[in-house]
């Protein structure tokens, strides 16, 4: 593993998030949200590139995150939604575009609403944290080690990761996965509220074997409710809340070994 040094924090990424949106009214319930999300970066940092035992600098530009989304509410219980990514193009040269969230949501009652299409699953709290505020400086190591998150492990303020501990595990989509995710949540009283997650989903397909992955989450909130399917991870002082959850995600049949046969996840 390379010997990185960091300096001042990258900054934080130099990291600015622009974000624009336009509500348009259609009828009494209906309504489309149509918006956008930018965030370029500029990483520096200290390493020894050319392997002669000196740090050099290093200047990375990129765009981290270019989003376009569009999300329509036709009643007060179905809701439609889609965004694209700004990605890398076939041979790492330039871009291209590609759908990284569609789905639609039922709500039921309260305490029952049906998420269906390419979506975050519940495997942790990161993977349920919106991109429109992350923490400042890094995410959980345990991300990345998540199903369809390559089971990797990070380093350098999550803008990379080892590439020895990356398991090659991804889906169809990357990050998110197709299926279908039970959501509620109920408020016992101004300081005590509750939600869950429930889904199955396709997961990883590396073997002959068609097996689901299988997802839940349960999340206790005192204070502050965090009632929405997506948390923050930060609220910037307009909320007081602590939250406590498991998660729980397992696919049978993930991977083959040429040594012991399949393996599960």
């Amino acid at each position: 593993m390379k010997t990185v040094a960091t300096m001042v924090a990258c900054l934080a990424g130099v990291a600015g998030v622009a974000f624009a949106g336009a509500v348009i009214e259609m009828a009494d319930e209906s309504q489309i949200d149509v918006g956008f999300r930018l965030q370029p970066m500029v990483i520096v940092t200290e390493r020894d590139i050319d392997g002669d035992g000196t740090l050099d600098t290093d200047t990375d530009f990129k765009v981290r995150r270019g989003r376009l989304r569009l999300k329509g509410t036709l009643t007060d219980r179905v809701t439609a939604f889609l965004q694209t990514e700004l990605g890398s193009g076939d041979g790492g040269t330039g871009n291209d575009w590609r759908v990284i969230d569609a789905w639609v949501s039922i709500k039921l009652t309260p305490l029952f609403t049906i998420y269906a299409g390419e979506n975050m699953v519940p495997a942790s709290r990161q993977n349920l944290t919106s991109s429109g505020a992350l923490l400042a400086i890094d995410r959980p190591g345990l991300s990345y080690k998540t199903l369809t998150w390559g089971t990797r492990a990070g380093y350098a303020f999550a803008n990379r990761t080892i590439d020895e501990t990356d398991a090659g595990l991804r889906g169809e989509v990357d990050v998110r996965d197709n299926g279908a995710t039970a959501f509620g949540a109920h408020s016992f009283s101004t300081n005590v509220h509750v939600k869950y997650y429930a889904g199955v989903y396709d997961g990883i397909q590396k073997t002959d074997s068609d097996d689901l992955r299988m997802t839940g989450r349960v999340q206790v909130n005192f204070f502050d409710a965090e009632k929405n399917y997506f948390n923050l991870s930060t609220y910037l002082g307009k909320k007081k809340t602590l939250g406590f959850g498991a998660s729980y995600d397992t696919q049978q049949n993930v991977a083959s070994d040429e040594t012991i046969g399949n393996v599960d996840y």
